[in-house]
């Protein structure tokens, strides 16, 4: 398997192809290579993207359940989207 590009831009990315599918928790965005799910959220909403957070209970990648992780809901895209298919 090729290395993941792991930069905070392909971090940010990865959020927003997997918030275009809908809602994500911290641990489902951890499984897709996102290190630190919060801080990418951060930048992404300081670059215009509208991403609405609660807080739910959730199991991690033990088997573990745990109240209050972060679920993440793309509520609106900046204009112009920054990561629009085919550009990173």
């Amino acid at each position: 398997m090729a290395a993941e590009n792991m930069s905070a831009a392909a971090q940010r990315a990865r959020v927003v192809e997997a918030l275009r599918g809908g809602p994500q928790t911290t641990y489902s965005l951890r499984a897709r290579g996102i290190s630190h799910p919060a801080m990418r959220v951060l930048e992404l909403i300081a670059s215009g993207y509208t991403i609405l957070s609660s807080r739910v209970r959730a199991v991690d990648s033990d088997g573990f359940a745990h109240n209050g992780v972060a679920l993440y809901e793309l509520a609106e895209l900046p204009q112009p989207d920054l990561f629009e298919e085919g550009q990173s």
